[in-house]
């Protein structure tokens, strides 16, 4: 008879007990009588494991050890692991714990997606509101005041103090230098009036802002 398994397991001295399968000079299988009995030692167990039971007289090793069909056969629990309990219960800690830790791992996972998505982008990016809006805004508060003398008087000086500084001709100067000065940096007699005078109209409110930016924009 030979067992062929995957382990290495062997006696190296059996004592009384005798050899009954060897492998290399070794026993893998031994009797030994004790009291009125017998005991079969088994240094490998492998050949007797499912997937190894075609391999060689491992099956029949199997049902020699067994016994007739007469014959109790006890198993020791505590070797192998397995107890009277069932379901859930059965389930070894260890399992408990690689469950646990793979159900922490995918909450991680899920987290870290999460941030790095974030919410839904739109389809158009939201701009500021143009400036004309800010400008009709301000000018609709202007009107609504009905005072606008006051409120173009800051864009007036403004406008002849940029005059003064570019063209180095003075306020008090007289009415042909400064319209003189004034169409060297490209104002118009209009825009020249609506800045020396009363501001009475929206026509002269605008003059005044044409002004300004042809100054601004000549000292570009």
């Amino acid at each position: 008879r030979a067992a062929r398994g995957a382990g290495r397991g062997a006696f190296g001295e059996g004592g009384d007990a005798l050899p009954v399968i060897g492998r290399r000079g070794r026993a893998v299988v031994a009797v030994a009588a004790v009291g009125r009995g017998r005991v079969v030692l088994v240094a490998d167990a492998s050949p007797l494991q499912n997937r190894h039971l075609a391999t060689a007289d491992n099956a029949a090793l199997g049902l020699a050890l067994a016994g007739g069909p007469d014959r109790p056969v006890a198993f020791l629990e505590s070797v192998h692991g397995f107890g009277e309990a069932t379901g859930i219960e059965a389930i070894p800690l260890r399992w408990w714990l690689a469950i646990g830790g793979l159900a922490l791992a995918g909450l991680l996972f899920m987290v870290a997606r999460g941030r790095r998505l974030g919410p839904a982008e739109e389809r158009v990016r939201r701009l500021p509101p143009p400036r004309s809006a800010y400008v009709s805004a301000v000018a609709g508060a202007i009107a609504r005041t009905k005072r606008r003398a006051e409120a173009v008087a800051p864009v007036q000086a403004a406008v002849r103090s940029s005059l003064e500084r570019r063209t180095g001709v003075s306020r008090d100067a007289s009415e042909e230098r400064l319209r003189r000065a004034a169409e060297r940096v490209g104002l118009s007699e209009t825009e020249l009036r609506s800045v020396q005078g009363r501001v009475d109209t929206d026509e002269e409110v605008m003059a005044v802002g044409r002004a300004l930016a042809r100054l601004n924009g000549a000292g570009r």
